[in-house]
This record gives structure tokens, C-alpha cells and sequence, in this order.
């Protein structure tokens, strides 16, 4: 910082201004405030720490356990939790997968970027994150269904098998997914991020399996976590790009950051093409119909 003089400029020291990345800035640009007061700042691309791996290693979870009692949701929402194991029985659903992938550069990139459930914006989760009793019940049964869902291990879930690698490049993440069809369909995949990578599985309108891929059991309940929406990979031309939104009722994840999901997966991996849509932009509707 100087201050600036007819005859010789003065050295006042130095300022350090702390950007979020956001891919709209310009390379340079100049900020003018109020006074006699000019400060220039070089904005160039997001300074990627070195990672301890050149490839982002993956688990899918082969569920032959859904892990949801029918409507399990909605009775402890209206009395209170089971009191023994029995009364969580589990119920089959069948070849139901759950995605986690290490991603790097997610604190990094986000910094304070969060979303923090908010009562205000999300009347969905009111019922999860609430106070009361029968909230702190519904977190137990969340947390004991995201355990079983993506565990191999776990001795409820016994039945359960996992696939383990690791990525290179956008064309393994799309060839992971089958180019998102599976039985002939185009899939919609609904995803959390936290700071240790993404967490997906397919959407689907079945009851239980719909439960299943509710955004709070894919966080284990968290109050707080990076982002969340749901995605789908489209391919028109012969060009795969994945799109990427902001569809969350539990969390009503901010447009605004909207950016930073997309810059995150371009980063990890670098020949993958990702679009943002909002999730309240009309094009994001043809593209589910299309």
C-alpha cells in the first residue's frame, strides 16, 4: 500500500485480500473504493496444492439391504424412535449402489464456503435437525442407514459388496457411471460433498429407495456440509458433458456456489466437462424430459 504524492510516494506496507474462487473474475481487474483509495488485484487461476496421489480412489457399495423401514421417516416424525433392533427391520431393495469418491483441493477451493442448514430456507430439514426428541431419533435411524449403506463390512449389511479403484480422468468417472445409463435409462444421481469427497447414488421415485438417497442420509445427518444437489450426465452430439445442480430442500444449497462445484470437478479431473444449472432454471426441466 503507498500513498501517493505530488512530489514522492510513500510506502504505508501491505495488504493481503483473501478471494473465494469464482470463475467469472477477470484475470485483472481493479477494485475502486470510496476516497483516494486504489487498489489493484491479479487474479489468475486457483493455486492447486500438490496432492499425496494422481488418482482419486473410489467405492461403490452393492446393496442388498436398502436400509429403510417403509415410511420409517414418517412415524418417527409422529411418535417415538423403535426401541429395540427388531423394530428397524430392514428392508430388501435390489441392486442398489452408493458412490463415494475422494476428491482433493475441497477446503482449499470452498474455504468458507458452507451450507449450514437453515430453518428458514429449508422447512424439510426442520424435522431432521430440530431439538426435540423425535428429530434426535430421526438422526440416529439417518446415521444407521448411511453406516449400512456404504459399508461392506458392517455386520448388518452383511450382504453388502463393494467395488474399489481409482480415477485418472473424467473418462473414468463417466465410464464408472455407464455414461449414466443403466437398463436402458438415463439415471439422476443425488449427491453430497463434504470435505473428504462426494457421496452419490441414483434418484428414483420408489419409496424406499427415494428414502434412501435423501441428502441428509448421504451426509449422515450433518449440520453442516460443502454442498449438495443432484446430477445427471448428458451427452448431445457426441459430447458427454455432466450436469450439475442445486436441488436440495434439506439443505437449500446457495447459487452462489453454485460455481465452485464445477471448478472442483474440472480440477480433479481435467478433461471432464461440467455444466451448473440451478435448480429453479427452467432449462434444468427440459433436460430432465430430454
Amino acid at each position: 500500500v503507498w500513498d501517493k504524492n505530488f512530489t514522492k510516494d510513500r510506502h504505508l506496507g501491505t495488504l493481503d485480500i483473501a478471494l473465494p474462487p469464482n470463475q467469472n473474475f477477470e484475470q485483472w481487474f481493479r477494485l475502486n473504493t470510496q476516497g483516494h483509495v486504489k487498489v489493484a488485484v491479479s487474479w489468475g487461476p486457483f493455486p492447486l496444492p500438490p496432492r499425496k496421489n494422481f488418482v482419486n480412489p473410489f467405492f461403490v457399495t452393492l446393496n442388498k439391504f436398502a436400509g429403510t423401514v417403509i415410511g420409517l421417516h414418517e412415524k418417527i416424525a409422529n411418535k417415538a424412535a423403535p426401541t429395540t433392533e427388531t423394530e428397524s427391520t430392514f428392508t430388501t431393495t435390489n441392486d442398489f449402489q452408493t458412490y463415494y469418491i475422494k476428491l482433493y483441493w475441497v477446503a482449499e477451493m470452498w474455504r468458507d464456503a458452507k451450507q449450514v442448514w437453515d430453518e428458514a430456507t429449508s422447512k424439510k430439514g426442520k424435522t431432521i435437525f430440530g431439538s426435540g426428541k423425535k428429530s434426535e431419533a430421526l438422526r440416529g435411524v439417518i446415521r444407521k442407514q448411511h453406516d449400512l449403506l456404504y459399508s461392506a463390512n458392517n455386520t448388518v449389511a452383511k450382504g453388502n459388496k463393494a467395488n474399489k479403484g481409482h480415477l485418472i480422468n473424467g473418462e473414468q468417472f463417466i465410464n464408472l457411471l455407464n455414461n449414466g445409463v443403466r437398463d436402458g435409462h438415463k439415471r439422476f444421481y443425488t449427491y453430497v460433498l463434504t470435505d473428504d469427497g462426494i457421496r452419490f447414488a441414483e434418484t428414483s421415485g420408489a419409496k424406499v429407495r427415494d428414502n434412501m438417497t435423501k441428502h441428509a442420509v448421504h451426509s449422515a445427518a450433518k449440520y453442516e456440509i460443502r454442498y449438495a444437489g443432484e446430477f445427471h450426465i448428458r451427452e448431445e452430439g457426441g459430447f458427454v458433458r455432466v450436469v450439475i445442480d442445486n436441488n436440495s430442500g434439506t439443505y437449500a444449497p446457495k447459487l452462489e456456489h453454485l460455481p465452485l462445484i464445477k471448478q472442483l470437478m474440472e480440477a480433479n479431473f481435467p478433461d471432464l466437462a461440467v455444466e451448473v444449472v440451478d435448480w429453479k432454471d427452467p432449462k434444468l426441466k427440459e433436460y430432465t424430459i430430454g
